[in-house]
């Protein structure tokens, strides 16, 4: 239900989302939404959660569950390492309660942290790196994977990106940053037009994009999510 490209270089951290949310029912579709916010920075730190996969945490949404918990001044403190095993610690209950009342062996939840460390956290690290958390329940086994990322690096994630081409650092490194958001856009108009309007089923990429920039010093919208606008207002 999500297409997320995230590209790491030294000094910067270009994340862009979709924002469809699909909510099924024995199989079925039975909810389609154009207005999910997937990128969740942390409040004056250069640091973002990303979020791809089932979307009710407590019988809420899970953009509600999110937007309290980059509230805690712990993320502020940590680097990405410490982040995402504070993330973990919080969301590991949740999500695995959640996916084992689904009885859905498709069923998954992936939650990312990414940016740049806290220099005054131990072991931190001038570089922007990434870690993923994906957890999945199946034949009575539930699972968390984690993923990390560092250097130059382009990282696709959710089920959107196995319908994009293959993609690779070389296309973002020593480019300016206008050529970089290109390629991101060209990854997402594949993925668009992946799924016929006529196939009978949603195309699990959609709706309006949402881009975080990330440097040493902070983060900024550069294309706002639908409910970050709204606090604008």
């Amino acid at each position: 239900m999500t297409l997320i490209v995230t590209t790491l270089r030294p000094n910067e951290v270009l994340i862009t989302a979709d924002s469809r949310s699909i909510t099924r029912e024995a199989g079925q579709v039975v909810a389609l939404r154009d207005d999910q916010q997937k990128i969740f920075p942390i409040p004056q730190r250069p640091l973002a959660i990303l979020h791809h996969g089932e979307n009710r945490f407590e019988n809420r949404p899970v953009t509600d569950w999110l937007n309290e918990i980059t509230q805690d001044a712990r993320f502020a403190a940590s680097s990405v390492e410490q982040a995402t095993d504070l993330l973990r610690q919080l969301a590991y209950p949740i999500v695995r309660a959640r996916l084992k009342s689904l009885l859905d062996s498709l069923a998954g939840c992936g939650l990312c942290v990414v940016g740049f460390d806290n220099l005054a956290a131990q072991n931190s690290n001038r570089n922007p790196r990434m870690t993923e958390l994906f957890w999945s329940f199946s034949a009575g086994i539930f699972r968390c994977e984690e993923r990390r990322f560092s250097g130059v690096c382009v990282i696709p994630s959710g089920d959107g990106q196995t319908q994009i081409e293959p993609v690779s650092w070389k296309q973002i490194h020593q480019q300016p940053l206008p050529a970089v958001q290109q390629y991101q856009q060209r990854l997402f108009d594949q993925a668009a037009s992946a799924v016929p309007p006529d196939a009978g089923v949603p195309n699990s990429v959609g709706g309006p994009l949402q881009q975080l920039l990330i440097s040493p010093n902070g983060w900024e919208w550069t294309l706002p999510p639908a409910s970050a606008m709204q606090q604008l207002l």
